[in-house]
């Protein structure tokens, strides 16, 4: 069914599925049948009707990001996170019960374990407005809403951001936030100073240290970090939702107006030809974007950590709420015979 589609990385996926299988051979042959089939016979209808198309295969490339986000076994890399969620599903699908089933399994995976925990702010939008119109969106699949419900729940009782069951949060519940926290205001630490970049250019040492010195923003926030400030919070969460995200590369379309308008700002005070501006070549961009985003992923991190800290997470709690989502999800598959996609999420 790839090959007639023609996705040759969706084929490749499907291939590494039976590596996978051959090298859990321990845990049985007819658990891997058994998840390949779950796959193959959900998905099958949408295949095909993904087969008719020509040209650039479109319609492929969006089911194979539906299915990344819903399935994670094809694709383990792919990050949970509300921007890829709403890339993925930007409309309601209520009335196709494989839409509802892949964007709820999606929904649900990035709710337990969101790549931006306590930041993600277009996930927070997102789950509320599920959570509010849950049967208007998942008709098909209103005997997994207490499973949404509970998780949903389990966030705003202790945090305004969807959390999860994340490292942090679970190394907090054993009493081991003093020694992450000091893992990240070390890393912070040796970002406090000016970047060098090795080019060539007159400009560029004005430049870095307009973009990353002590005053810059981005620099500012590194401090805050370093000094465990937390009425700082707010501001550091501000100017990750302006710019961050974990995928690289969203990251530097964020930052691309900024680093411009910073770059012909210092051009035109310290260049030679200030009447025109040099634009910045590929590579040195690059290495000034990824500068940034090590400084930026600290502070998620930092967030996350206390966030979780502040909520006061502990093993009673952690305990209490994963077996209450358990037994609204032991409640919940007897009543979803068929629905194959959502059956293997809760398992």
């Amino acid at each position: 069914a790839c090959k007639v589609i023609g996705d040759n990385e969706l084929i490749e996926r499907f291939k590494d599925i039976n590596v996978k299988i051959a090298r859990t051979a321990k845990l049985g042959l007819l658990i891997g049948i058994k998840i390949l089939s779950h796959i193959l016979n959900t998905l099958l209808p949408s295949i095909k009707a993904a087969s008719s198309i020509s040209g650039t295969f479109a319609k492929c490339s969006a089911l194979s990001a539906k299915i990344n986000l819903a399935v994670p076994i094809i694709n383990g890399d792919f990050e949970f996170t509300g921007a890829n969620l709403a890339s993925a599903f930007p409309d309601n699908l209520s009335g196709d019960v494989i839409g509802e089933s892949l964007m709820l399994s999606a929904y649900l995976n990035c709710m337990m374990f969101p790549e931006m925990p306590y930041s993600d702010f277009e996930l927070k939008r997102r789950t509320d407005e599920l959570s509010g119109e849950y049967d208007s969106f998942f008709p098909s699949l209103r005997e997994a809403r207490k499973v949404f419900t509970r998780i949903y729940e389990f966030h705003r009782r202790y945090s305004e951001f969807p959390a999860g069951f994340i490292e942090s949060l679970c190394e907090n519940a054993s009493d081991d936030e003093t020694d992450n926290l000091a893992r990240v205001r070390a890393d912070a630490e040796g970002l406090l100073s000016v970047p060098s970049f090795n080019k060539d250019m007159k400009v560029l040492p004005f430049f870095a240290r307009e973009f990353f010195g002590p005053s810059s923003d981005i620099t500012m926030c590194v401090k805050a970090v370093y000094d465990d400030d937390k009425s700082s919070a707010a501001r550091v969460r501000e100017f990750l939702e302006k710019y961050y995200d974990p995928n690289e590369k969203v990251t530097a379309e964020k930052l691309r107006d900024i680093i411009d308008s910073k770059w012909a700002e210092v051009w035109r005070e310290r260049s030679a030809m200030p009447g025109r501006t040099r634009p910045l070549i590929s590579n040195l961009r690059t290495s000034i974007i990824r500068a940034a985003h090590v400084r930026m992923n600290v502070m998620s991190r930092w967030l996350a950590l206390s966030d979780s800290t502040s909520a006061n997470y502990d093993t009673e709690a952690l305990t209490k709420a994963r077996e209450e989502i358990l037994t609204a999800v032991d409640e919940a598959m007897p009543k979803l015979s068929g629905k194959s996609i959502v059956l293997m999420t809760l398992e």
